[in-house]
């Protein structure tokens, strides 16, 4: 389930996070076992003043055109610098 973390751990190791603290999450995780609580426990360990905001995680299994849709109506909402992941599991 965690194997793009690794790209994830990478990109965060050399991003400026003085300009940004908010990082948008949209995935298939769903809601019925530890995979967001995972996630996000591990974006706060590389970023401690980070703020994580939950786009859905009830995104259909592999369904790039719902993620899609749901990432384009919500990012236009947030800040210059936001970075949004989209996950699936």
């Amino acid at each position: 389930m965690f194997g793009s973390f690794s790209y994830i751990c990478t990109f965060f190791q050399v991003f400026d996070f003085a300009v940004m603290n908010i990082i948008t999450l949209t995935t298939d995780f769903g809601d019925q076992d530890y995979g967001v609580g995972a996630l996000k426990g591990q974006l706060y360990s590389l970023i401690p003043q980070a703020r994580i905001v939950d786009i859905s995680h009830q995104v259909d299994r592999y369904s790039i055109s719902e993620a899609a849709y749901l990432l384009e109506g919500a990012y236009r909402y947030f800040p210059k610098g936001t970075i949004h992941i989209v996950g699936r599991q």
